[in-house]
C-alpha cells in the first residue's frame, strides 16, 4: 500500500525508512501514520469494535473551530509527542546552576583563603571611627591613656567616644597609669626623660580637674618604684630617696593620703616601717603584696620575698622565697599583681637571656598555675569582676603554637588564664599578633572588654598603639595611635567633649 510522509505529505516507498524529501522517519509499512505533532488532521478514525465509546465529532470548520493549519516542514526528527519541545526550558535550568556551582565554588575560595593561613589571625575590618563605638566603652566609664608622640600628655577616652587632654605634655613621659577606687583619682608616674628611673609620682584629680605631686612627708623621693590604691585618697608607693645604684635593692613603703597631702611609713604589727618595691593592693584595700630583698646566701645574691600585708592587723607572712643574683638581670616574683577579692597573685620570672615564665600563686605559697618558656615579658591585669581571671601576654621564643610553616615573626600572644573547677584551670590563647612587642593591659569594669597596647617604632618605642578585643577572643579594634599605659575605670568625667581626637592606629593586624 502507497505511504505518504506524515510530515510533508510526500509520497513514500513502502520499504523507506525516511522520507526522501523532508527526512522524517516513516511509520512501519502497514501501521497506521501517526500525525505530526501539533498538527490539526481532522476527525479521528472511528475506533475498533469494543475499544469504548467514539469521542464527539468536533465541530466542522467555521463553526467556533478555526480551520487546520498545514504542519511546517520537517527539519529533522519531529519533536516528542505531547507538545512543545523543552530544550529551552532546560538550557535555562543548566544554565543557572553552572552560575549557581560557580558562585559557591568562589565563596568557599574566599572561604579558605581567610581560614587556612597557617596560624596568621585575621585582619580585622577596618575602622575608620576616630574612637571606640558606643557598644565598646560600657556606659559611664572612661579609659585614661599616655598619649601624644612623647608619651608626656595624660588624656583619657569615654562612651561615645568622647575624650578629653587631661594635663598637656611637656615632654616628661608618664607611665603606670591607675584610676582610685571611685573613679575619682587617676595616678601615675612622670619620668624626668623616657626610660628615666629618676620619678614623680602624681595624682590627677577628676573633680578638680588639677594635677598635683603626691606628698611624702619629710622625703622627696627621687625615685618611685610602684604604687596602689588602697581607698579613694589613699595609696601605698615605694619611694627611694635618691635612684639606687642596683634596682634589687628596698625603698620605704609609705602610706600617702592624697586629699590630706600627708603621708607616713607604713609599718607592720611590731611598728617596723616596711622595706620593698611593687606594691599591688586587693579591690577593697585589705590585702597588700609586694617585693623586698635581704642580704644572705653566696656572694653577690639576695633572698628575694614575695610578701603579704594584712592592713588591718600589720601581720605580714612570705608566700614565696628565692635567691637572686644581683649581677644578672631578672626577677623571680616581678611585677606581682594581687587579685581583686586578695586570694591570688600574679607574678613573672624574669630573665636575661633565659627568656621569662608566669605563675600564679595561692597567697598561702601554694602554685595555682605556672608557664614556662616565654620570652618579652608584658604587664597583666585581673577580671574586675571576680572569677580570678587574668589577662596577660608574651611571644613565643622558638617555633610556634601554629600549624603548617613558621610565621616570618615570633608571634606574640594573649593569653587569659581560665579558672574552672576548684584547684584547676587553663591558659587561654584569645588572641595571636604578629607584631610587638605587646606591653599594657586594662579590663573593663564590665568584663567584657580588653585593651592592650603595642609598642611602636614610629617614634622609637617611645609610644604605643591602643586596641581593643572582647576578652573572650576575636578580631582587634583600633583604638587610638600614640595611647598606652591604658587604666580602666567606672568614672563619668565633664572633660570628656571631644578635645583629643584620637588616630586610629593604622594597622589592623595587630
Amino acid at each position: 500500500m502507497a505511504r505518504s510522509c506524515p510530515s510533508c505529505g510526500k509520497p513514500a516507498d513502502d520499504d523507506a525508512a525516511s522520507c526522501t524529501s523532508c527526512g522524517a522517519a516513516l511509520p512501519a509499512a502497514g501501521a497506521p501514520a501517526a500525525p505530526a505533532a501539533g498538527a490539526a488532521t481532522g476527525p479521528p478514525a472511528a475506533p475498533a469494535a469494543g475499544a469504548g465509546t467514539p469521542p464527539p465529532t468536533p465541530p466542522a470548520a467555521g463553526v467556533g473551530t478555526p480551520p487546520p493549519t498545514p504542519p511546517p516542514a520537517a527539519t529533522g526528527a519531529p519533536p516528542p509527542a505531547g507538545g512543545t519541545s523543552r530544550r529551552p526550558l532546560i538550557v535555562v535550568i543548566v544554565v543557572l546552576a553552572v552560575l549557581v556551582v560557580a558562585a559557591l565554588a568562589v565563596a568557599a575560595y574566599f572561604l579558605f583563603l581567610r581560614d587556612s593561613d597557617d596560624g596568621k589571625p585575621t585582619p580585622s575590618p577596618t575602622i575608620t571611627s576616630p574612637s571606640p563605638t558606643p557598644d565598646a566603652i560600657p556606659s559611664g566609664s572612661t579609659v585614661a591613656v599616655v598619649a601624644g608622640p612623647e608619651g608626656d600628655t595624660l588624656a583619657a577616652i569615654g562612651t561615645n567616644g568622647d575624650s578629653a587632654i587631661l594635663v598637656p605634655g611637656d615632654s616628661k613621659p608618664l607611665t603606670d597609669l591607675q584610676w582610685s577606687p571611685d573613679g575619682t583619682r587617676i595616678g601615675y608616674l612622670k619620668h624626668d626623660y623616657h626610660l628615666s628611673s629618676e620619678t614623680t609620682l602624681m595624682v590627677y584629680d577628676v573633680t578638680a580637674g588639677q594635677e598635683a605631686t603626691v606628698s611624702f612627708g619629710d622625703l622627696s623621693p627621687q625615685m618611685v618604684y610602684g604604687f596602689a590604691w588602697i581607698s579613694p585618697a589613699e595609696l601605698v608607693a615605694a619611694a627611694y630617696p635618691s635612684v639606687p645604684k642596683q634596682t634589687k635593692s628596698n625603698g620605704t613603703l609609705y602610706r600617702c593620703d592624697v586629699a590630706a597631702g600627708t603621708a607616713e611609713p607604713l609599718n607592720d604589727s611590731s611598728g617596723t616601717a616596711l622595706q620593698g618595691q611593687q606594691p599591688s593592693a586587693s579591690a577593697d584595700g585589705s590585702k597588700l603584696t609586694f617585693v623586698s630583698f635581704t642580704a644572705g646566701g653566696s656572694a653577690g645574691s639576695a633572698t628575694e620575698t614575695l610578701e603579704l600585708l594584712d592592713m588591718a592587723s600589720g601581720t605580714v607572712k612570705k608566700v614565696a622565697s628565692a635567691q637572686n643574683e644581683l649581677r644578672i638581670e631578672g626577677y623571680n616574683y616581678n611585677a606581682p599583681l594581687l587579685s581583686p577579692d586578695g586570694t591570688q597573685i600574679f607574678t613573672e620570672h624574669t630573665g636575661s637571656d633565659p627568656g621569662f615564665s608566669v605563675t600564679i600563686y595561692n597567697t598561702d605559697g601554694s602554685t595555682v598555675a605556672t608557664l614556662p618558656g616565654l620570652s618579652w615579658p608584658t604587664s597583666a591585669a585581673w577580671d574586675p569582676t571576680g572569677g580570678n581571671r587574668v589577662v596577660f601576654g608574651g611571644t613565643i621564643p622558638e617555633g610556634n603554637e601554629f600549624s603548617g610553616p613558621a610565621p616570618p615573626e615570633k608571634p606574640v600572644l594573649i593569653r587569659v588564664w581560665e579558672p574552672q573547677a576548684a584547684g584547676t584551670g587553663e591558659f587561654v590563647v584569645i588572641r595571636a599578633l604578629r607584631s610587638g612587642p605587646l606591653h599594657g593591659f586594662a579590663w573593663s569594669p564590665d568584663g567584657q572588654w580588653i585593651v592592650y597596647t603595642v609598642m611602636s617604632p614610629r617614634h622609637d618605642y617611645v609610644t604605643e598603639d591602643l586596641f581593643m578585643m572582647k576578652s573572650g577572643g576575636g578580631p582587634p579594634r583600633p583604638v587610638m595611635k600614640d595611647g598606652g599605659y591604658p587604666s580602666w575605670a567606672m568614672a563619668v568625667m565633664p572633660q570628656l567633649s571631644g578635645g583629643l581626637s584620637p588616630t586610629p592606629a593604622a594597622s589592623t593586624t595587630y
